[in-house]
């Protein structure tokens, strides 16, 4: 018997979402997968539990007995790679713990897919023609972090003194507590700008727009290059009207450098007082054979079926999502 019984309350029963609304997501998840058919690539399924996974520093994984719910396929989805699948993709569930809200559930959908032999830019042309059979919308621009944070905050993130980012901050009193601006260094400033200055900015632009060029240090398992002086990661994401959407790499195939990323995300969360998570080393060993050069995206099925329909809340989308289980 569950707390509602319990205490005597009537059971919330029925979906979250409306029949319609169901049908137009049954739709959608359709025409996604006729994307794919269309242009070869192929479906393929993961497992939606694992013993190891890759560690990411703001994402927290759901554990279960002697290993983990799926927080993302993109592991087993290289090892595909590796073992010469060719393009493919995946759709269905993930898992991550304590994401809930509008724009969140702990349980959500995600499309992955990985194009073999294409670069970024290319990638972020077939992520534009799969999201515009579904939103009217302009076309997207593209901006670098480096540009974005320029016409949001007002100077370069790479080159400006530490003391300027720190005044940036303190006078949108961002990252102040008790009265005085918390001695941040330079990353945190970055990311402390970034959320509440940039994205809030971001939801205010009626055009898309797709963000490049991430510092270095954001490049998680994409490659890195040089851009006016500064190392640069070979990702992207896209925003649609302030809400992300799809993040996408150029795909790190260097098995020892992805090592080093996954030991240094392990430290932080070490240093941030979060448990040091298992690394999958059969993704590692996979890599290692030779993962071929691929550019690969993974995009929030529920927000596109959101963004849409034009709904608000992402529990409007969702037959069951944590308020109803």
């Amino acid at each position: 018997m569950d707390d509602d019984a319990k205490c005597g309350r009537s059971l919330s029963w029925s979906p979250s979402a409306s029949s319609s609304v169901l049908q137009e997501r049954a739709r959608i998840l359709h025409e996604i997968r006729d994307h794919f058919f269309q242009s070869g690539v192929m479906e393929v399924e993961t497992p939606c539990w694992m013993r190891a996974l890759a560690p990411e520093p703001n994402i927290e994984p759901v554990r279960s007995e002697d290993g983990y719910l799926m927080s993302s396929p993109e592991t087993a989805l290289k090892r595909l790679l590796s073992a010469g699948s060719g393009s493919i993709y995946r759709m269905g569930p993930v898992f991550r713990q304590d994401e809930s809200g509008t724009l969140h559930n702990p349980e959500f959908t995600m499309v992955e897919w990985y194009r073999v032999g294409w670069d970024l830019s290319r990638l972020m042309e077939d992520v534009w023609a799969l999201v515009s059979r579904f939103i009217e919308v302009p076309m997207p621009r593209t901006l670098s972090y480096r540009q974005l944070f320029r016409e949001c905050v007002g100077c370069d993130p790479f080159t400006a003194p530490h003391a300027v980012l720190q005044k940036e901050a303190e006078q949108r009193d961002v990252g102040v507590e008790n009265g005085t601006l918390v001695s941040w260094d330079r990353e945190a400033l970055w990311d402390l700008l970034w959320g509440f200055v940039v994205e809030p900015e971001l939801k205010k632009w009626s055009e898309p727009l797709f963000i490049t060029e991430f510092p270095a240090s954001r490049a998680a398992m994409s490659t890195t290059c040089e851009r006016d002086g500064v190392e640069v990661a070979q990702r992207t994401e896209l925003y649609v009207r302030g809400i992300e959407l799809a993040n996408g790499y150029q795909e790190l195939t260097d098995a020892l450098e992805q090592q080093k990323r996954f030991e240094l995300v392990n430290r932080h969360r070490v240093r941030d007082g979060r448990a040091a998570l298992p690394v999958d080393e059969r993704f590692l060993a996979g890599l290692n054979t030779g993962m071929p050069d691929c550019a690969g995206v993974a995009l929030g099925v529920d927000r596109l079926v959101m963004l849409a329909l034009e709904l608000d809340d992402i529990r409007d989308v969702i037959a069951f999502p944590d308020t109803h289980v």
